[in-house]
């Protein structure tokens, strides 16, 4: 029987039986649990992923039909082993989509077919020390210099930005005047560029792919490029976690069992996603029910 919230195509009943499969093999429960104790990232298992050609279902020159639901399937069934590696997967999804469709053929060859092959991988910076899930008061500045640019600032909770291959789409502010929201731009920034440096920060949960804060003093090549559904997963995470570990009771608090990984995630995906008080207020603004002068 499915576990699926939405009616099934034949199309995605079939890749949910090769994704449970597939991940059963190479993502067993007691390596998952190793790899979070550890802090180890899986990278051969995503190069697997991207073998499959999971990726393509956002990055094909062709329409997908039944994207959504693809994409559900595949989420679904990687979170059914793990949050932190779900989050991984989502990061590469939509970091490929914005390449796709807003980069030019050099950025989408440089930066997009590495994570198609499975030989790097994408990471989002916007959260700042000082400002936290508002983006569009950013304070990390890109300035022009020559053909490229100049970043200067500091970003935080940046999850995945540390491992091997990562390239990091970065808000910064480009301008000043006007609304806030249009002063940004997006950069895509290799972890490894010169001036850039990365710091991985202690944390709960996310163990696998890691939060890491960034730092930032270097001269760039130029690379400019939904709330609800994160509210709502990240709060259903968090609360089934909760309840799963009352109904477990002691069985569900020790590490043995994979319940504690997700009971920490579960807590994460609330913070990650952004304080559900500020998503609330943006979802509210979005559907007309408030405003705001400079947002």
């Amino acid at each position: 029987m499915s576990t699926s919230i939405h009616i099934q195509t034949d199309e995605q009943a079939h890749l949910r039986t090769t994704a449970r499969a597939f991940l059963a093999r190479h993502a067993p429960a007691l390596d998952v649990r190793i790899w979070d104790e550890e802090g180890t990232y899986p990278e051969q298992l995503y190069r697997e992923i991207a073998r499959l050609g999971w990726y393509d279902v956002v990055a094909s020159d062709e329409a997908v039909e039944g994207t959504a639901g693809l994409l559900t399937t595949l989420c679904e069934e990687i979170g059914r082993a793990s949050s932190d590696l779900v989050a991984l997967f989502n990061l590469n999804l939509s970091g490929l989509r914005d390449i796709h469709r807003w980069g030019t053929p050099e950025q989408q060859e440089t930066y997009g077919a590495p994570v198609l092959a499975g030989e790097a991988r994408l990471s989002i910076a916007v959260s700042e020390p000082d400002v936290g899930s508002d983006a569009a008061s950013v304070a990390t500045r890109a300035d022009r210099l020559g053909d490229g640019w100049v970043l200067n600032g500091q970003k935080t909770y940046c999850e995945g930005a540390g491992l091997p291959g990562a390239v990091m789409e970065l808000v910064a502010r480009v301008g000043g005047g006007g609304r806030k929201r249009d002063q940004l731009g997006i950069f895509l920034v290799p972890v490894d560029h010169p001036g850039v440096e990365v710091r991985r920060m202690p944390a709960l949960g996310r163990n696998i792919s890691g939060i890491y804060e960034v730092f930032f003093d270097a001269g760039l090549p130029c690379e400019v490029e939904s709330t609800m559904a994160k509210f709502l997963s990240g709060q259903l995470y968090a609360e089934a976690s909760a309840l799963a570990m009352q109904i477990q009771g002691a069985y569900g608090y020790v590490r043995d069992h994979a319940l504690p990984m997700h009971h920490s995630d579960g807590i994460i995906a609330r913070v990650v996603a952004g304080p559900p008080s500020v998503q609330l207020d943006f979802i509210a603004r979005s559907m007309g029910l408030g405003t705001g002068t400079n947002r």
